[in-house]
């Protein structure tokens, strides 16, 4: 194949026939040759594309993601070698197509508890809770032991409110939110 003919083929034909002169053996400076780039250029264009080299399989690979879903291109090997040229199938580009319709229907699937997830992250992001405030007797064990705390102003003003709205005691207010706050920073 000479260059003019490479540069009428789609991104992943591209790919696909670097991969398989790969797979043949050759080495990325002997294909760019025989396709008159230099290695660094061709290197370089494929890298645009957004293939990236992935020397244990000694091919290119998407380096692309989708949110967190990786997809996982692995052409088959198909083609048969004939002198200087590879006669290449479709069939990675069917591969590489029927794994992200794959995927894409995952997440379709998963997209109730993916919403969930979001809404959830979105509640701890602003630190607040919906679920409404528990205060279980039976965390608070032994006698009650005198203790001064001093607080500013406004934060005994709000703790004061916010006790006699939620009809609990400020000792067993602040006795929950420093139990909760030793849990989560422990």
């Amino acid at each position: 194949m000479n260059k003019s003919e490479f540069k009428v083929l789609q991104s992943v034909e591209q790919v696909s026939y670097i991969n398989e002169r790969l797979r043949c053996g050759k080495m990325l400076k002997e294909v760019a040759e025989e396709l008159g780039y230099k290695a660094s250029s061709l290197s370089a264009k494929i890298s645009a594309l957004g293939y990236e080299m992935d020397k244990a399989k000694q091919a290119y690979i998407p380096k692309q993601t989708i949110g967190q879903l990786q997809l996982d291109y692995e052409p088959q090997k198909q083609g048969k070698a004939t002198g200087s040229e590879v006669v290449t199938t479709n069939s990675s580009v069917e591969v590489a197509k029927n794994k992200l319709q794959e995927n894409m229907m995952e997440l379709a699937n998963s997209s109730t508890e993916i919403m969930e997830m979001l809404e959830w992250y979105r509640i701890q992001r602003s630190g607040k809770e919906i679920h409404g405030l528990i205060i279980d007797p039976a965390n608070f064990t032994g006698d009650l032991q005198p203790r001064s705390l001093k607080l500013y102003k406004n934060v005994r003003d709000e703790l004061a409110e916010f006790a006699e709205k939620q009809k609990y005691k400020v000792q067993d207010l602040v006795n929950q939110a420093i139990l909760e706050f030793i849990e989560k920073y422990r």
